[in-house]
C-alpha cells in the first residue's frame, strides 16, 4: 500500500478544516497528499495552496506556527483510483451522497471515515459494504477557515479514535495507526465506536439549541445557568441513545454528563475558559451550524419516532429553525 519510494498516496475528499489538517500532518513525513474538491471552479481557487495557521498543544505545551501546504488538488473528473488512503470528513448532511461517490470512484482505496453521523451500523455500512473502511474520529482537532485558509487547534488531550475493520485488526488498520502514531495524531483503537460516534453526536446536535437561544458559545461558557441548560437537553438526547440500544453511562467522555449538575457547570466553565477550546466550539457553530441543526433535528426525529417525548428538544426546536432561517439553511428532514 506504499509507492516506490515507500510514501502512501493520501487523497482528502473537502478542503474543510478536519480533513486538511490531517493531510497536512501527513505530508510533513513525505506522504503524497492530494485534496479532493467538487470542481474546476474550486480547484482553481486552490491551486495556490493554503496558509495552515496553527496552535498546536500536543505535549504540554502551546506552540503557534503558520505554514504553507500546497496539496496535489483533484475533481471528481480528475482523479484517478490510485490511492492507498481516501480520507471522508464531509458534514453530516453530506455524508451519504459523498460516501456512494467514494465507493464508486476509488474501490481500491482503504477508506478512513471520519465524521459525525447518527446511523453508523446503517446508512454507512450498507454504501461501503464492499470496500476497506474503518471509522477514526478526529477528537483533537478543531478550528476555522476562509478561502484558502486554515486556522486549526490540534489539543492535546485527545486522540482520533478509530475502530476495527469488519471487527479485525486487518493490515490496513495496523498501517493507519501507524500513521497516526508518526504524525504525533495520537491513535486510540475504540470498542463499538460507532456508540462512541452517535453519543458524541448528541453533544454538538444539543449545544446548539443553546448556543442559538442565546447567541454565541461565549454568552453560554461563563453562566452556569446556561450551562445546565445545555446538560440537561444533551442527557434527553442520550436517552434516545439508550434507546437504540446504546450505553451511553459506560461510553467516555460523554458518561461525564451524568455527574451531578453543580459540578458538571463547574467543570465546563472551567474548559470553556480556554481561549483555544471556545475558538474551537465558536468556529464549529460557525462553520458547521447546517450539520448542528441537521443533527438537531435527526436525533428529535428517532426520539418521537421511538415514543419518547422529547420535551426539551421541542422546547428548544424554535431556537434552530430560527437559526436555520437566518442562515438560510436548507435541510432535508
Amino acid at each position: 500500500m506504499k509507492t516506490e519510494n515507500n510514501n502512501l498516496r493520501i487523497l482528502s475528499i473537502g478542503s474543510g478544516v478536519i480533513g486538511t489538517t490531517y493531510l497536512w500532518q501527513f505530508a510533513m513525513l513525505g506522504h503524497d497528499a492530494a485534496i479532493l474538491v467538487r470542481d474546476s471552479r474550486q480547484a482553481a481557487a486552490l491551486y495556490g495552496g493554503f496558509t495552515m495557521n496553527c496552535v498546536d498543544k500536543r505535549g504540554n505545551r502551546r506552540f503557534e506556527t503558520t505554514r504553507r501546504f500546497f496539496p496535489a488538488i483533484q475533481t471528481w473528473e480528475t482523479a484517478a483510483d490510485e490511492y492507498d488512503i481516501v480520507l471522508v470528513s464531509v458534514q453530516r448532511q453530506q455524508a451519504d451522497e459523498v460516501l456512494q461517490q467514494v465507493a464508486d470512484t476509488f474501490p481500491a482505496a482503504f477508506i478512513v471515515v471520519m465524521q459525525n453521523h447518527w446511523d453508523c451500523r446503517g446508512e454507512v455500512t450498507d454504501i461501503l459494504a464492499g470496500c476497506r473502511w474503518i471509522w477514526a474520529f478526529p477528537h483533537m482537532v478543531g478550528g476555522t477557515r476562509e478561502a484558502g485558509r486554515i486556522d486549526t487547534i490540534l489539543f492535546g488531550d485527545g486522540a482520533t479514535r478509530v475502530g476495527l475493520e469488519n471487527g479485525q485488526l486487518s493490515d490496513s488498520v495496523r498501517i493507519f495507526l501507524r500513521l497516526l502514531r508518526e504524525a504525533d495524531l495520537k491513535p486510540k483503537l475504540t470498542r463499538r465506536i460507532e456508540d462512541w460516534i452517535a453519543t458524541h453526536y448528541i453533544q454538538q446536535s444539543s449545544g446548539i439549541a443553546v448556543f442559538n437561544k442565546y447567541g454565541s458559545p461565549a454568552a453560554v461558557a461563563g453562566d452556569s445557568a446556561r450551562i445546565t441548560e445545555m446538560v440537561r437537553i444533551a442527557r434527553e438526547g442520550l436517552k434516545v441513545c439508550a434507546m437504540r440500544g446504546m450505553r451511553p453511562w459506560s461510553i467516555s467522555p460523554i458518561n461525564m454528563l451524568y455527574l451531578p449538575l453543580p459540578l458538571l457547570a463547574w467543570g465546563f466553565k472551567k474548559m470553556l475558559s480556554d481561549p483555544d477550546e471556545l475558538a474551537m466550539i465558536t468556529g464549529h457553530c460557525q462553520h458547521g451550524a447546517d450539520e448542528m441543526a441537521f443533527g438537531f433535528h435527526e436525533v428529535l426525529q428517532t426520539g418521537t419516532a421511538m415514543g419518547l417525548t422529547m420535551d426539551r428538544w421541542k422546547e428548544y426546536l424554535p431556537y434552530v429553525e430560527r437559526q436555520e432561517i437566518l442562515h438560510d439553511v436548507s435541510l432535508d428532514r
